[in-house]
């Protein structure tokens, strides 16, 4: 298994154990959109994230993508470790419970 699936399918895990929905994403004609969209509970929370093997960084498009959708008003992340995907995502739920 590559490092980047490892990460992806660990995190997989990580948020359905906590009874969020993970949805494998490709959309065709629109290249360097996020590898997986996730969907947290209680609010709802859609975060999707591009994955990396670790020291890997996203591209120039994926980055784009990435400031698309939060500008938008989204909270989309990249992660290249379990650990970084993990902070992240705590700090985006965490900051639902401040509103």
């Amino acid at each position: 298994m590559k490092p980047e699936a490892k990460v992806e399918n660990t995190s997989k895990r990580w948020v359905e154990a906590m009874g969020g929905l993970a949805y494998k994403f490709k959309s065709p004609n629109n290249n360097g959109v996020m590898d997986r969209i996730f969907v947290f509970p209680p609010f709802g929370t859609v975060i999707p994230c591009e994955f990396k093997a670790r020291g890997k960084r996203p591209t120039k498009l994926q980055y784009k993508k990435i400031d698309d959708w939060n500008t938008a008003g989204g909270h989309a992340i990249w992660a290249d470790s379990f650990e970084m995907f993990k902070t992240k995502v705590k700090e985006i739920l965490d900051s639902y419970e401040d509103v």
